[in-house]
């Protein structure tokens, strides 16, 4: 990417996310807690803007930016003060794992949460979209959003490809690659999924698991020869670049099923 096009993605995700002032908060830790403690969340925060500032550069999202910034301030702020429990059951525990390791270097617990969270609310841009696409609420959109990614175990793909050490720079390059691929997966198959229920006139009231499980349904054979990719891949062994590029191409599959 240009530089100019990083640095507008760059600007964007700071202020969604509100880095400035989390950045305040671990700064006045200075002298109080551990140092190594404090680089522990500015690693985690680096995590997240690589992630947002990919997502964004990727989209070539054009317009205002002080405009793009504050329609994903006001839609994700519907959704901040209760984000941990339209997590995934996967997705909520590793937020509460963080927070508890954070917390045992010293980090006072309302800004161990917040950086924890971090990763969750950098896949709120995803959400946005999502509720772009459907006309739902964002609240919603949320819960089907992570929903889905739990039914299809794409919070573990996710949590395994981050823990998996590549072997070589192109090999770090393509699991990045695919990391993100899951991350559209996952958005997709939650439009996908909006898209059916709506076609088929469900209600609007009805809930993310109604509508995941006829999802499921309708792509029956897809999703059964999914499943049992996954479970034989899992079940093999540690994790790798390959298992993980044929895991990407079996969602693929069974999006355009």
């Amino acid at each position: 990417a240009e530089i100019n096009e990083l640095a507008k993605a760059f600007t964007i995700a700071y202020e969604v996310l509100d880095i400035e002032n989390i950045r305040k908060s671990i700064n006045a830790l200075d002298n109080k807690i551990d140092a190594s403690a404090q680089l522990s969340l500015m690693r985690e925060i680096a995590i997240v803007l690589q992630r947002v500032i990919n997502w964004l550069v990727r989209r070539d999202e054009k317009g205002n930016i002080a405009k793009r910034v504050e329609r994903r301030t006001k839609l994700l702020g519907a959704v901040n003060e209760s984000w941990i429990h339209v997590l995934s059951v996967y997705d909520g525990r590793r937020v509460i794992a963080r927070i508890g390791r954070f917390k045992r270097q010293g980090i006072p617990e309302e800004l161990a949460a917040n950086v924890a969270l971090l990763r969750s609310r950098a896949s709120g841009f995803d959400v946005v979209e999502l509720s772009d696409q459907t006309g739902w609420p964002i609240k919603k959109s949320a819960e089907l959003f992570y929903d889905i990614g739990g039914r299809f175990k794409i919070d573990r793909l996710r949590s395994q490809s981050m823990k998996t050490q590549p072997k070589t720079y192109w090999e770090g390059m393509a699991q990045q690659r695919i990391e993100e691929d899951f991350f559209a997966a996952q958005a997709d198959l939650a439009c996908d999924a909006a898209r059916y229920h709506m076609k088929s006139k469900g209600k609007s009231s009805a809930a993310a698991q109604t509508i995941i499980n006829n999802y499921v349904k309708k792509k029956a054979n897809a999703v059964k020869a999914y499943d049992n990719a996954y479970s034989k891949i899992s079940a093999s062994g540690g994790w790798t670049l390959a298992k993980f590029a044929i895991i990407n191409a079996q969602l693929r599959e069974l999006l355009s099923s």
